[in-house]
């Protein structure tokens, strides 16, 4: 496990409290942290620069820069390649074991269906959880399936909302000369399986995709279904925002068929901040070959199980982690137990998923971490003989 703190000290931790700290020398925020091949941990700054740790070695063994500040970045548990999207639309290839890098054989792919689009920046990038070869990358107002062998786009898919239709909660309504809005995409992923994905919008739609045909299954919010279907009346924006969602992650247990959503945000008014997670459990996923596509959208419109899980503290979530346990594949959200929140205040959490209920166990994690779990608002100390110390073990005994 890694951790990394604010003024960019890594923390490794492995089996018998083996713990080992590494201070790193960017200015900038870290923004992720991956494990790469069981030998490498990969460190992203919020800007263009990517740190390779051995951990054999114990040290930064290679620093990668990327000319355009980086916007989207995903890696593989099994691969050496760090994939990362840039503010140009560009998707390159790091190899951390050697520092080559490549770029794509691909160039940018929303001016072909946007083209005065000026915000180009890849938003999001996600491997294929079955097919390594094949990438999920999205662009502000579309996503496209990539296939890295054929070196060509195998499918794209746009998320239109005719003038009518009521879509997310901060809707904005921007109608082009068609009499539609298109939502800026803010993050994509794959189903486990690979047969379906979904994107997620600034609109707070969560849209469900058949990655075969690019047929639209449901376009969804948290507590809405069908919401891109027109419903005759002209649509306003809200004067009273919605927190945007933030963060997605497609938790499956460990059959991938059974599969949940863990979402933050999209769940309460901005003014009144992150204090939840929602969970939406589809339970196990249809048939695809007996089953049609309406009824496909009706299985994400209509889940098996739907959860509000409060976490109580003044401060904000900002982040929330899976800590997957069958294996670190499917995007590290395998049959997991606990779920690591983080809060704006540096403070940690963890829910055991999915009771929803908050963990205090000291026992799961190194002390560094289980110190801040419940956080710490008070401490003193005091000298004591000692000889009234063994008096009082003694007793103890």
């Amino acid at each position: 496990m890694a951790v990394c703190t604010e003024f960019n000290h890594v923390l490794i931790f492995g089996q018998s409290r083996v713990s080992f700290t590494l201070k790193l020398t960017s200015v900038n925020a870290i923004r992720g942290l991956r494990f790469v091949k069981g030998l490498y941990l990969i460190a992203i700054d919020s800007v263009s620069t990517i740190y390779v740790i051995s951990l054999n070695e114990k040290k930064v063994v290679r620093t990668l820069t990327a000319k355009l500040p980086i916007t989207a970045f995903e890696t593989d548990y099994s691969l050496e390649f760090v994939y990362i999207g840039l503010t140009n639309g560009m998707v390159r290839a790091f190899d951390v074991e050697t520092g080559n890098d490549c770029v794509l054989g691909f160039r940018e792919q929303q001016k072909k269906y946007f083209p005065f689009e000026t915000d180009v920046h890849v938003s999001s990038i996600k491997l294929h959880p079955r097919d390594l070869g094949t990438l999920l990358i999205s662009y502000t107002k579309i996503t496209v399936a990539y296939n890295l062998a054929e070196n060509k786009v195998i499918n794209s898919f746009v998320y239109v909302l005719p003038e009518t239709a009521q879509g997310g909660e901060n809707a904005k309504y921007e109608y082009n000369t068609k009499g539609e809005y298109v939502p800026y995409v803010t993050q994509s992923l794959w189903h486990p399986n690979g047969l379906h994905l979904l994107t997620v919008h600034d609109d707070n739609s969560i849209v469900f995709w058949d990655f075969k045909s690019g047929t639209q299954l449901v376009a969804r919010t948290l507590f809405d279904s069908y919401v891109d279907s027109p419903t005759g009346q002209r649509m306003k924006p809200e004067t009273k925002r919605m927190t945007p969602i933030t963060k997605v992650s497609w938790i499956c247990e460990k059959n991938p068929e059974y599969t949940s959503l863990l979402i933050l945000g999209g769940d309460a008014y901005e003014s009144e901040g992150f204090h939840q997670l929602v969970r939406i459990d589809f339970g196990k996923m249809v048939s695809y070959s007996m089953t049609s596509y309406d009824n496909m959208g009706k299985y994400y419109a209509q889940p098996k199980n739907q959860n509000i899980f409060a976490i109580h503290s003044s401060s904000s979530i900002i982040d929330f982690d899976p800590l997957g346990e069958e294996s670190p594949y499917f995007d590290g959200n395998h049959d997991p137990k606990l779920i690591a929140i983080i809060l704006r205040d540096g403070s940690l959490k963890f829910l055991n998923y999915p009771q929803g209920n908050l963990s205090f166990k000291a026992s799961y994690f190194p002390a560094t971490l289980s110190w801040l779990n419940p956080k710490i608002t008070c401490s003193s100390s005091s000298y004591i003989d000692k000889r009234v110390l063994n008096g009082i073990n003694l007793e103890l005994k």
